[in-house]
């Protein structure tokens, strides 16, 4: 229920801006630990979307993909929500217990990749071939890159130098 009031909060705030800013897309994180066949199928985000007059295509649904315990309700999830029309994300892409196959179960529009491999990358050799390989594993497959946690501009410069499409972290907050 908490997710829920969240999420609902979020996605008001959002309307706000929207209606002066068209084309901004508002990125949803979705708590992939508690994705089960009864959750999935509930309509609860659409039927939110809808009542506020927003268009699925502004909406990303963020999924933390090393989180998701029912792969078939990931999958499920994907496949319903994508046919809305709603964006998908997956987030954290390269910390923790990543899972590369989530990449081929939920297709994702755009790949976020962790600030454990952007962290320092710009002098750290190993992370930049790290993150050139997500982005080209990304670019192949059609989907946008995204480097979190970006803390510097040196960080911001070699990201974007290696194929990142945006930018997020603490480095923009100003």
């Amino acid at each position: 229920e908490l997710d829920r009031l969240c999420r609902e909060r979020v996605v008001e705030d959002f309307l706000e801006l929207h209606t002066k800013h068209k084309e901004l897309l508002l990125f949803l994180n979705i708590d992939g630990s508690v994705m089960t066949d009864e959750i999935v199928g509930s309509g609860n985000i659409i039927n939110l979307v809808n009542n506020l007059n927003l268009k699925p295509e502004n909406i990303v649904l963020e999924i933390v993909e090393s989180k998701v315990n029912n792969v078939q309700a990931l999958n499920k999830f994907v496949e319903i929500y994508r046919n809305y029309g709603f964006l998908i994300a997956l987030d954290d892409v390269g910390s923790g217990h990543s899972n590369l196959d989530r990449i081929t179960i939920a297709q994702p529009d755009i790949i976020k990749i962790d600030r454990v491999i952007v962290k320092d990358m710009h002098i750290d050799y190993y992370k930049q071939e790290v993150f050139k390989s997500l982005v080209s594993l990304a670019k192949t497959l059609g989907a946008l890159v995204v480097a979190e946690g970006i803390e510097t501009e040196e960080e911001a410069m070699k990201a974007i130098e290696l194929g990142a499409d945006m930018l997020q972290g603490y480095y923009f907050a100003s």
